[in-house]
């Protein structure tokens, strides 16, 4: 498998030109934008995808097994503008755009990343990588100088293809971050019991632990508390939920030889590349349906609540941490 469409024919790379062209400008087209219509583009545009499976579906796969060992530029690139468009949209015109520039590297697109290799004490991949910082200016340059503000039209609109492909790469980027965090201190460092589990943990709720303390702590915004602690609360159960099947696939089972081959990749602790394109899928499939509304929230921050509310009011009431408060001993007393 290759991601280098290049190599295709000259015929099937025109068709795919053509193909994309047709989904990015469909949102433009009032004709498209009705429900049978509209239905039918989409049932061309997927038939098409798969008949052109060399230049879609191969390349696609190949991205999601090359997170293994490298940032793939597809999905480097869209998590930068997927950071630079979640910072512009929540701050609007509110703030100067070199301070743009710099928070929504840290709060939207690396924080979770830095703050993991900053406790671990590994050198900070953010910075070092080649490809990264690149990256990042060309997806921030994208969404902020677009001619005629194109790309960030379009990422608002949630009929446009732009608006979803961005979110599923973003969505690769999320589950795999804290899959090589994981993989990574499994290498590097000699605990490689509790040590893998909190890098992922870190580069999976640090940015948005980071974004929390930014807009409530730093800006004041005490109205979207709520909203930014859900989603702090979410991305700490997600990351706990992915981090311990990675860790226990990926790095216990090698470790305790209860798998050594070269399929699994022990050398590195970098996994099976069938369960990497299985989270991954799992993954994005479950960011499209709550994104779309099917679906409430991911299983693993569902779970969690399940528990709390089932388990966590009886551990409280017995283990309370603490005298009970004062309006609670009234109550009790009237």
């Amino acid at each position: 498998l290759s991601n280098d469409v290049s190599t295709a024919s000259p015929i099937k790379l025109l068709c795919l030109f053509l193909l994309l062209t047709a989904l990015v400008i469909k949102p433009f087209i009032r004709a498209l934008n009705r429900k049978t219509y509209s239905a039918c583009f989409w049932v061309m545009a997927i038939g098409a995808t798969f008949v052109l499976y060399e230049v879609t579906l191969y390349p696609l796969l190949a991205t999601m097994i090359y997170t293994r060992t490298s940032y793939p530029y597809l999905v480097v690139i869209a998590h930068c503008m997927a950071s630079a468009n979640s910072y512009r949209s929540l701050r609007k015109k509110e703030i100067h755009y070199l301070t743009s520039f710099s928070l929504a590297f840290f709060c939207n697109g690396f924080g979770g990343s830095i703050v993991s290799d900053f406790l671990m004490g590994l050198p900070v991949t953010a910075f070092g990588h080649p490809r990264i910082i690149p990256c990042y200016i060309l997806g921030w340059g994208v969404i902020n100088f677009s001619p005629f503000d194109f790309v960030y039209i379009s990422m608002q609109n949630k009929s446009s293809f732009l608006h979803w492909f961005v979110m599923a790469c973003e969505a690769v980027d999320t589950v795999t971050t804290p899959m090589g965090r994981i993989s990574r201190s499994a290498r590097e460092l000699k605990n490689k019991v509790t040590a893998p589990l909190m890098a992922g943990l870190f580069a999976g709720a640090g940015g948005a632990g980071i974004r929390y303390g930014e807009q409530i702590v730093l800006q004041g915004n005490q109205e979207s508390h709520q909203t930014f602690f859900v989603a702090l609360e979410a991305a700490v159960w997600r990351t706990i939920g992915y981090s311990m099947l990675w860790w226990w696939l990926a790095v216990y089972k090698c470790e305790h030889d209860v798998i050594r081959t070269e399929i699994n990749h022990c050398g590195t602790f970098n996994g099976s590349d069938l369960i990497r394109v299985i989270f991954i899928c799992f993954h994005v499939s479950w960011t499209m349906l709550c994104a779309t509304g099917i679906a409430d929230s991911h299983p693993f921050v569902w779970i969690s609540k399940k528990f709390r509310e089932v388990i966590g009011a009886h551990i409280v009431n017995i283990f309370r941490l603490g005298p009970r408060p004062v309006e609670e001993k009234i109550e009790k007393k009237e």
